[in-house]
């Protein structure tokens, strides 16, 4: 099954998928539902960009007659500035689309982070033995996206693995509930 629906596009086959493995599960985030993150972290990066264009701008404003405390003043809002401007610029680099992989051959399920171009911003892989549960988490506002969630055993944290429109993270919950079953009967 390929399908691009809306906001998801899944990729399970048990022979057609790009690295030819039986069983093989993909399920990303498009842009649709989710575009308007894309926005609102090009602002953060726009702001954080600004705050460290302001650290060193602050440089052009003339100092009083006493310039030691000035100067300090102006060192500590540089260094302040600064370190908050990169701050925010780096939390907005992390990507805000969740790509879903579950690899038959390593026996793991791969959580990843995109970011607006769908690179790779950080990526976590759980083996099979280690989640104790997979389920879909309806949405508490209407038009909000449900979430598909994984409990580990080790953990009482709950992790998003993907995000979408409720028939359709429900539809690739029970694929991917049937393609770990298989894998787990092998």
């Amino acid at each position: 099954m390929n399908a691009m629906t809306g906001s998801l596009a899944v990729t399970a086959t048990p022979t057609r998928v790009k690295v030819q493995k039986a069983y093989a599960y993909t399920a990303r985030e498009m842009d649709g539902y989710f575009r308007h993150t894309s926005h609102s972290e090009a602002i953060i990066r726009f702001i954080g960009i600004v705050l460290i264009l302001g650290a060193f701008i602050q440089w052009l404003v003339p100092e009083n007659a006493d310039g030691f405390p000035s100067l300090m003043t102006k060192t500590g809002l540089a260094v302040a500035f600064s370190l908050i401007g990169i701050a925010i610029y780096t939390s907005a680099l992390r990507g805000s689309r969740h790509e879903l992989r579950l690899d038959p051959s390593r026996r793991d399920l791969t959580l990843t982070r995109l970011d607006r171009r769908d690179n790779v911003r950080s990526s976590k892989s759980f083996p099979l033995t280690q989640i104790k549960s997979i389920y879909v988490k309806k949405p508490e506002v209407p038009g909000a996206p449900a979430r598909m969630q994984l409990r580990l055993i080790n953990s009482s944290n709950e992790i998003t693995a993907i995000r979408g429109p409720y028939e359709e993270v429900e539809m690739m919950h029970r694929t991917l509930c049937r393609h770990i079953h298989i894998l787990q009967n092998k």
